[in-house]
């Protein structure tokens, strides 16, 4: 009712009061308002935004405990780095079989805290041949869901998993903004196999048009010969009377000078100095 997301949403307060503390305030506190409407301050690791929501701590809303959440002490600084991207699902596989979906799947979590990349392969290992609970966020659907996977590394295929995976900046769960619903599919991405069994995932490259060499040869060329001028029709070979000085560089209409052919005009020249007799 009070709008809470698993996995997503921090409690950064409560009451007023800052939970920064890995102490029993929250239990505290709720059992001191029970049936009482109470303002929680919230962090999204999803939207990156802080809401404020209301709710009331109570016992006879028919499950376990007063809010009906299960909470740990955990910091929310790179929260929404712990991601693992399912990319490609291999049919037969252990993945295909536990309901992964390529692309629009993130593994968020497990009954183990994951804190590096290395977290969700470790468990794996640990597991094989053993039930593992993944927690998943959909993108198409914008909900978790709980997934039971066996890793098997004699499926028939590589891998314990059957499945691609991605982690780091490309991979995390796209940003939704606060009030908007996710309903727009994930881009593909390219990927391939290494020969260690690990997946390579290659960035989108976006090319530009460039002109031919040739073309611009050309151009560049024509351009250079229409503005070659000779220096000594706008380089003044007398000095410059002091009484020029601080007066209109036009008092009428300009003289346009005569250009000279191209075929005159040195391509390198040593400059002579503007003012003669300094």
């Amino acid at each position: 009712r009070g709008g809470l997301e698993p996995f997503f949403d921090f409690i950064i307060s409560i009451c007023d009061t800052r939970l920064n503390r890995d102490n029993d305030t929250l239990i505290q506190l709720l059992n001191m308002n029970v049936e009482r409407p109470i303002k929680m301050l919230l962090y999204s690791s999803k939207t990156l935004a802080v809401r404020e929501t209301t709710v009331v701590p109570s016992s006879m809303w028919g499950g376990q405990g007063l809010i009906g959440v299960s909470i740990r002490f955990c910091s929310f600084d790179r929260a929404n780095e712990n991601v693992w991207h399912i990319l490609e699902v291999e049919r037969d596989s252990p993945a295909a079989l536990a309901g992964l979906r390529a692309q629009t799947d993130y593994i968020i979590g497990t009954d183990t805290l994951m804190n590096e990349s290395d977290d969700l392969f470790s468990t794996v290992e640990e597991y094989q041949g053993k039930e593992l609970k993944l927690y998943v966020y959909n993108t198409e659907t914008d909900n978790c869901r709980e997934v039971l996977i066996t890793p098997n590394g004699d499926w028939g295929g590589d891998g314990s998993l059957g499945c691609s995976i991605g982690y780091g900046y490309l991979h995390r769960v796209p940003r939704l903004l606060p009030g908007h619903s996710r309903r727009v599919r994930v881009p593909s991405h390219t990927s391939c196999r290494t020969p260690e069994g690990l997946t390579e995932v290659r960035q989108h490259v976006f090319s530009e048009k460039r002109i031919p060499w040739t073309w611009q040869s050309s151009v560049m060329s024509q351009r250079l010969s229409a503005l070659q001028v000779s220096l000594s029709a706008v380089i003044p070979t007398e000095p410059i009377p002091s009484t020029a000085l601080g007066q209109p560089l036009l008092s009428s209409n300009p003289t346009v000078p005569t250009v000279p052919s191209s075929e005159s005009v040195p391509l390198s020249f040593s400059p002579t100095p503007l003012l003669s007799g300094h």
